[in-house]
């Protein structure tokens, strides 16, 4: 179901308390029909938070899937295996 529910990354920069920035990830829910094809035309262009409209375009619309994944990085240990911690 993750590969099938289309939304709006959003990246925004944010000043971390020991002052070095950070981007920070959000994504949001813009199609309302699950498919595993990027939509044309989102049906819910009013879930995208104001200010935000004007900056859709085809890359910004990814799965929740690829939200995750970019989120929540996977860490490849030296033997090829995987961190459980993060799987």
């Amino acid at each position: 179901m993750c590969k099938s529910a289309w939304g709006k990354l959003s990246t925004k920069t944010v000043t971390g308390e020991e002052g070095g920035d950070r981007e920070d990830h959000f994504w949001t829910l813009i199609h309302d029909q699950l498919t595993f094809t990027r939509p044309e035309n989102p049906s819910m262009l009013a879930n995208i938070p104001e200010g935000e409209g004007d900056t859709l375009s085809p890359e910004s619309i990814i799965t929740y899937q690829d939200y995750v994944e970019l989120v929540h990085k996977r860490v490849q240990r030296e033997d090829g295996t995987y961190d459980p911690e993060v799987e």
